[in-house]
């Protein structure tokens, strides 16, 4: 897709607008109905306007993108004429989840507004914005005293792990972005992303979701190394390691004053809940029992997968006592293989892969949006483990995650290969 054209300039603020108001309604909770009209005028928007675009050739990302679309609704015909389905759920169910996987092909529209660095900062600071009102909201019927028991638990009341996602890139936002404060002129931008990474420290433990605790660590190692690698490097934004250092330290001590926290959950005699029953069978036994339940499921279909079925209708219908309250496989890469097969696997795959593969060469040419590319590939780094044991890709504003980090992504590759 080419640039836009200095005459478009109305439509291209018209889109940058709603995706804006998208990026703010997608993670303040405040109503899924606004989240999804704005998505859908952005869509329309975009559509309405094609002509605008030149289109010279079709990069491999974009490629891959549109064979995914054309895969999921192949795919999806084809077990509308089976049948099979229809002994557990209904036909209204099976294609609103066909639309919900086909929508996350969609992020190259979200990239075509995302022009320069500033509509990408401006982006990421409405998400942020629009994360911390909600968090805001929640704490006004919080107790403190109840917050700060070992026992809490914080988040969204409809998913505390996808909290986990989104508190945990704004911990690397914080990281990434902030290492570039410090200086005499930004002493108060450093001051703030240093008070924004503590308190994203403090909710990410009270979230206690463990797999991402572990893809934090790895992630803050990744910038660590990428730092170290640039760090004679002059003339362009790259993180510094004094500065990274010097965040990082009031969240060791948040860390510090929360480990309490961190060692409860970290017990392997952690009690958990089953079947409204207190018991002190460990949550990880559960996972590893929708791992095998997943496995076996995936070899009924290996190839083209049971199509849009969700899993929490397999699970109830098919899956033992033990395992048939959970509303997904708690692995998004094995949700995927169940859901579209190896071919679908491969296809997601190969459009990561050439997402990370191109963003990381821009990265390494010194160009004017490395800070962006870098917090691309952490936050992504941060997905990918995270998604080993969750799973976000069709749900509400895991899926608005995934437009805007990988929209966020493609527009860096658009305005570095055009």
């Amino acid at each position: 897709m080419g640039a836009l054209k200095n005459q478009d300039l109305k439509y291209s603020n018209a889109g940058y607008f709603f995706l804006l108001l998208f990026s703010f309604l997608s993670f303040s909770d405040i109503s899924p109905a606004l989240e999804r009209i704005s998505l859908f005028a952005l869509l329309c928007l975009a559509i309405a306007n094609l002509k605008r675009f030149s289109f010279t050739r079709i990069n491999p990302i974009l490629l891959s993108t549109f064979i995914w679309f054309i895969y999921v609704w192949l795919n999806t015909l084809f077990h509308l004429a089976e049948k099979d389905y229809l002994a557990i759920t209904d036909t209204a169910t099976f294609l609103d989840r066909a639309k919900d996987w086909s929508l996350i092909a969609f992020f190259p529209i979200v990239s075509l507004f995302l022009t320069n660095d500033d509509r990408r900062g401006n982006l990421f600071l409405f998400a942020g914005l629009g994360l911390f009102f909600s968090i805001g909201i929640s704490f006004k019927d919080i107790n403190l005293i109840d917050f700060f028991d070992v026992d809490a638990r914080y988040g969204f009341k409809h998913s505390i792990n996808h909290f986990a996602l989104f508190i945990g890139t704004t911990l690397i936002g914080a990281i990434v972005f902030g290492s570039q404060t410090l200086v005499k002129s930004q002493r108060y931008l450093f001051i703030l992303s240093a008070v924004v990474a503590s308190l994203s420290t403090l909710l990410l433990i009270k979230t206690q979701t463990r797999m991402a605790w572990i893809a934090i660590l790895l992630v803050i190692l990744f910038i660590f190394l990428i730092s170290y690698f640039f760090n004679n490097a002059k003339g362009i934004k790259r993180p510094k390691i004094a500065s990274t250092i010097f965040i990082l330290l009031p969240c060791i001590l948040v860390i510090i004053f929360l480990n309490p926290v961190i060692e409860k959950r970290l017990n392997t005699k952690e009690s958990v809940i089953r079947h409204y029953v207190a018991s002190t069978d460990h949550s990880i036994n559960s996972r590893v029992e929708l791992l095998k339940f997943g496995y076996s499921k995936w070899l009924e279909k290996p190839i083209f997968g049971h199509g849009p079925l969700p899993s929490r209708i397999l699970i109830s219908e098919f899956g033992n006592t033990y395992i048939s309250e959970r509303a997904h496989l708690h692995n998004t890469y094995l949700e995927v293989m169940v859901s579209w097969g190896i071919v679908g696997i491969l296809l997601c795959g190969i459009t990561i892969s050439l997402l990370l593969k191109t963003v990381f060469f821009i990265l390494l040419k010194n160009n004017n949006s490395s800070i962006y590319c870098l917090f691309f590939l952490s936050s992504m780094l941060y997905w990918l483990l995270w998604s080993a044991a969750e799973f976000n890709v069709y749900r509400g504003a895991g899926q608005y995650y995934w437009l805007i980090l990988a929209g966020l992504g493609y527009s860096i590759y658009q305005q570095n290969t055009e």
